[in-house]
């Protein structure tokens, strides 16, 4: 039998090593863009293992009873139910029942791993944090500089585009590590965080973490002049977007200037909103219900699209719409769309309980993600909903440890901590 020391030793290790899983996941996808999904869940077994070992099982599992009664899981789960039924009139059953399985598989495996940080409090550590996102940025940066040699020397793929995802994920984890630092006045690393990340995103083929990087850049210094203003405000018009997104997409090309259209190219904006602009019409054909996950998949090879033209059949042959909300309208139609609207007000109006201090990074997390999804991503990707799941758990891990600490001891001392 283990002596109590050993326990506790093996707790805390356990801890770290979830938490430092978190830290590295950018570093860990500049090998492997797919990883995020399967980071969460080994995060996910080290906390439930944590609490095993210190005897927390009934107290977790009376704070996910008592979250499930709350408005937005309630939301969330009618939401996953709709997803279920729809697989009885989807033109694609079988993927579409195994993007389900990984959608549904990440938010849970997200909220579990959100209520054990909150219960168990592991430190998440500022340095760490900032020496890996700024790891993860020189190795993209350094890598796309020498056109692929660092990967090749790895035997990794030298496919430019397998940097994207890696890109994004630094992107998003940069407001968190900017409100660490700033709290403990690790103004060096910060500046030369900000510059690294700044030169990964241009170096790199991603126009999604460049949209980010702008979108932080714009959004982080008005929610720290304005925070509880820019919240509300998100917490506002993001849903709304949401539910109007079929309009909007109608008319995404017009609203754009042509010098930017011209400037970003027609492969990289321009055709986007030529794909929503073919994929709108469909919406209005079955708008309460939709047809069906992962129906954006197979749209091109369906009876109902026989009529159009190679061209317009070529725009739908991507994949999925390039734009979350639009594909949620075309798959779950408006009461998909409606209910997802509603889950994110929820979620955004619980961001109240953060610290003040941390709310305004959080509030431009959730804008450069959701600007993100709305250009980018299949709605259902697993790894996408796992990056959101290590990322939302990082926030949780931050408030239950050590963060309001921090902020009592610089105010205290004023000490200047720079690294």
């Amino acid at each position: 039998m283990n002596a109590p020391g050993d326990t506790d030793r093996l707790y805390r290790m356990l801890l770290q090593i979830g938490a430092a899983l978190i830290m590295f996941a950018p570093v860990l996808m500049f090998a492997a863009r797919e990883i995020p999904a399967t980071i969460l869940i080994i995060v996910s077994l080290l906390l439930i293992t944590s609490a095993v070992r210190r005897r927390r099982i009934g107290a977790i599992m009376h704070d996910l009873g008592s979250g499930m009664r709350m408005p937005g899981m309630l939301l969330l789960t009618a939401l996953g139910g709709l997803m279920l039924l729809s697989l009885t009139w989807s033109p694609s059953v079988a993927r579409a029942a195994s993007h389900l399985l990984h959608f549904a598989g990440a938010i849970v495996l997200a909220i579990i791993a959100i209520a054990l940080a909150i219960r168990l409090r592991p430190r998440f550590e500022t340095l760490p944090l900032g020496l890996a996102l700024a790891l993860a940025a020189s190795l993209v940066a350094i890598d796309m500089w020498l056109s692929g040699a660092l990967r090749d020397a790895l035997f990794l793929s030298t496919d430019a585009f397998r940097l994207n995802r890696a890109t994004v994920a630094i992107m998003l984890f940069l407001p968190l590590a900017t409100a660490m630092l700033a709290a403990e006045r690790r103004v060096t690393l910060l500046v030369w965080l900000w510059c690294l990340a700044i030169a990964a995103v241009f170096l790199s083929t991603s126009y999604s973490a460049k949209l980010a990087l702008i979108v932080t850049m714009l959004v982080l210094p008005l929610s720290l002049a304005l925070p509880r203003i820019m919240h509300r405000v998100t917490m506002i018009a993001l849903p709304v977007t949401v539910l109007a997104m079929p309009w909007i997409a109608s008319i995404a090309n017009s609203l754009v200037p042509a010098r930017i259209h011209a400037m970003l190219g027609y492969g990289s904006l321009t055709i986007r909103g030529e794909i929503w602009q073919e994929t709108v019409p469909f919406v209005w054909q079955k708008p309460f219900f939709g047809w069906g996950v992962e129906a954006s998949h197979v749209l091109p090879h369906l009876p109902e699209v026989a009529h159009l033209t190679q061209v317009q059949r070529d725009l739908l042959s991507w994949g999925h719409t390039h734009n979350a909300p639009l594909q949620i309208w075309l798959e779950l139609g408006a009461v998909g769309a409606t209910l997802t609207a509603s889950v994110l007000y929820c979620g955004l109006r619980a961001l109240r309980l953060l610290p003040a201090a941390l709310l305004p990074h959080a509030t431009t997390t959730v804008i450069a993600a959701f600007a993100v999804a709305c250009v980018s991503h299949g709605a259902w990707q697993a790894w996408w909903w796992g990056l959101l799941g290590l990322i939302a758990t990082a926030f949780a891990m931050t408030v239950a440890s050590n963060f309001p600490e921090v902020l009592r001891r610089t105010g205290e001392s004023g000490a200047d901590t720079t690294a």
